[in-house]
């Protein structure tokens, strides 16, 4: 299992460093692997940390509110679910309206 989980980190690592936009892995491993291979640890320049680890942060929290949820009931886990997806297109939106009024294409 450590090698597994050695050659998973080393694949991601690689991914990570060369940098490809769009190159797809998984959301949470690459966070990770992001985290260690930009430490200072290992000679990156750490200044992405504290974001990496927010998200990270955020990740676990949203998936302990989850199973919390689930615990309860999966109906009210998809309704808060729903109205979260909801709430974000909505702030996304407005957003985007916001900054390109004006704007031609």
């Amino acid at each position: 299992m450590v090698v597994l989980a050695v050659a998973l980190g080393l694949q991601n690592g690689t991914v990570h460093r060369t940098a490809i936009a769009d190159l797809p892995t998984t959301v949470v491993t690459l966070s990770l692997a992001g985290l260690v291979s930009d430490s200072r640890f290992v000679g990156g320049p750490g200044a992405r940390g504290p974001r990496r680890a927010g998200s990270l942060g955020a990740m676990l929290a949203g998936a302990a509110v989850g199973a919390l949820l689930l615990r309860i009931s999966a109906t009210v886990a998809l309704a808060v679910a729903a109205a979260l997806v909801a709430l974000a297109v909505t702030v996304f939106a407005t957003t985007v309206s916001a900054t390109t009024a004006g704007k031609r294409p």
